[in-house]
């Protein structure tokens, strides 16, 4: 059921030319951060990818499929002469095929061989694509109350629910799903942001615990690493993305990103709660228990996205906001230390500028 899957933020624009979550920051040398000292990084780390801050629809885009099916269509023109004429004509007709599959239509088993049923909630998916809620909250509604078995129809009125911000009746259609399903994990992960915009944090730790054992125990259905969004709030201007990783993400081992959107949707920052490897020394120092039962020390670090300056470097701001040096914190405290920083009422202990240097050719050996 990953494919349907929606984030919290549906109101968000997709964001583009994002790089992947884990954070690849080039190596320094190592040493010991005392009093928030900047960890020794040539190059700070990425934000959440494009596809975690968007909604997650079922379909494909028609004007997608098209694309890629007439781009194969365009080789084989340019290779005319060396394709006859009559496999032209065959490329033709798929694109046609492969372009008009992408239109909401569902393959289905069929008494006539090759005929195609009409994906009866192919309207209400279309109004989710187009962040259209109310419309697709009134189809869904209308399809649950002819269908009351549909599990499907159920959680989608529940995404709908939650793109209104209606959280009460997303929850309600989300555990109908799961009465239906049990297993329906993208309905447990979509009750992990509702419980978090409610304050509602023993269920929310509940839905998380519940999420992490499956993974744990490869149950069908729910990828072995979360990368889900888990919680939406405001801070002034600004709209916090929250993702947590499951297990710790990348070479600094991200647990939480809080991306930072201005109201264009526009990434202008991001603060990681992460756990370097080079404070773990003195934690297994201060908490031998703790540390042999897998508990690290944690950090807030903040980054803003990597930008080009007219000489052709590449320069990213770090800064250490706060050391957690006894272990990780429940998320709710987590989050109000990240809005006291958005807040201004805590700042960064240090901040460094990283740049790189564009990379210059390499001489040819050859005269």
């Amino acid at each position: 059921m990953n494919g349907h899957r929606v984030s919290a933020l549906l109101a968000i624009p997709p964001m583009r030319n994002v790089t992947p979550a884990s954070q690849d920051r080039s190596p320094g040398t190592p040493t010991m951060r005392m009093n928030g000292a900047p960890k020794m990084v040539l190059c700070a780390g990425h934000p959440p990818s494009d596809s975690h801050l968007r909604s997650e629809m079922w379909g494909t885009r028609l004007s997608d499929t098209f694309g890629w099916a007439s781009r194969c269509m365009l080789v084989a023109i340019r290779r005319e002469s060396m394709v006859r004429p009559t496999w032209l004509c065959v490329a033709f007709a798929a694109v046609l095929w492969i372009g008009c599959s992408g239109i909401g239509v569902s393959q289905t088993d069929s008494p006539v061989p090759g005929a195609t049923q009409v994906d009866p909630l192919a309207v209400g998916k279309t109004a989710l694509s187009r962040q259209d809620y109310a419309s697709a909250y009134d189809f869904f509604s209308h399809f649950r109350a002819e269908n009351p078995g549909d599990k499907v129809a159920i959680f989608l009125e529940g995404n709908a629910a939650l793109g209104l911000g209606q959280l009460p009746e997303a929850e309600s259609c989300y555990r109908a799903a799961l009465a239906l399903d049990a297993e329906l994990w993208s309905a447990h992960e979509n009750l992990v942001q509702v419980y978090a915009r409610l304050s509602r944090w023993s269920e929310f730790d509940s839905e998380r615990a519940l999420l992490h054992q499956a993974r744990l125990t490869h149950q069908a259905g729910i990828p072995e690493r979360g990368t889900g969004a888990i919680d939406l709030f405001t801070a002034g201007n600004l709209r916090i993305v929250v993702h947590e990783y499951d297990p710790p993400d990348g070479p600094f081992h991200a647990k939480y990103n809080f991306a930072e959107l201005d109201a264009q949707g526009k990434l202008i920052g991001w603060i990681s709660y992460e756990s370097d490897d080079i404070d773990q020394i003195s934690f297994a120092k201060n908490h031998p228990k703790e540390a042999a039962a897998g508990g690290r020390a944690y950090s807030l670090d903040s980054y803003t996205p990597k930008t080009m300056t007219a000489g052709g470097n590449i320069t990213q701001t770090h800064g250490t906001i706060k050391l957690f040096p006894d272990g990780e914190l429940p998320y709710p405290e987590v989050r109000a230390d990240v809005m006291a920083a958005l807040e201004h009422k805590i700042g960064p202990m240090s901040t460094t500028v990283h740049t790189i240097a564009p990379q210059q050719p390499t001489p040819s050996s050859k005269p």
